[in-house]
C-alpha cells in the first residue's frame, strides 16, 4: 500500500483561507461616533453619519472562503521522502485507507475523498 501511495499522481492542495470582509467594524464605530454627535446636539454629523451607516448597510458582504492552492507536488511525492513510520504516522492524522482485493483505492483525506 505504501508503494501504491508512492506513485500517486493527484496534485497535492492546501486549503488556503481567503478572508472575508464586512463592514460591522466600520458600522460600529460610526454608531460611536453618531451617539456623541447627538450629544452635541450636531444634526449635520448625526445626518451624514446616517447615511453612511445606511450605505455600507446596503453593501455586499464578501464572506470567508477556502480555496484549493496547489503546492506544485504530488500526494505520492511526499511518502518517497519519508520513512515507513513517518507514513504510518501521517496516515494517522486524519487519512483513511481502503485497499479492496481488485486493487482499487479508497483514500479519504481531511480534503476529501479520492477513489483509484
Amino acid at each position: 500500500m505504501i508503494r501504491r501511495l508512492q506513485t500517486w499522481t493527484k496534485p497535492e492542495t492546501r486549503n488556503e483561507l481567503i478572508p472575508g470582509h464586512d463592514y460591522r467594524g466600520e458600522i460600529q464605530a460610526l454608531k460611536r461616533d453618531r451617539a456623541q454627535a447627538m450629544e452635541r446636539d450636531d444634526e449635520e454629523v448625526v445626518l451624514a453619519i446616517w447615511a453612511k451607516i445606511r450605505e455600507l448597510e446596503g453593501r455586499e458582504v464578501e464572506p470567508v472562503r477556502y480555496e484549493p492552492w496547489r503546492t506544485g507536488r504530488t500526494y505520492g511525492d511526499k511518502p518517497e521522502k519519508m520513512t515507513r513510520e513517518e507514513i504510518r504516522a501521517e496516515l494517522r492524522k486524519g487519512w483513511t485507507v481502503t485497499v479492496w482485493p481488485n486493487g482499487r483505492l479508497r483514500i479519504t483525506t481531511p480534503l476529501g475523498e479520492i477513489d483509484e
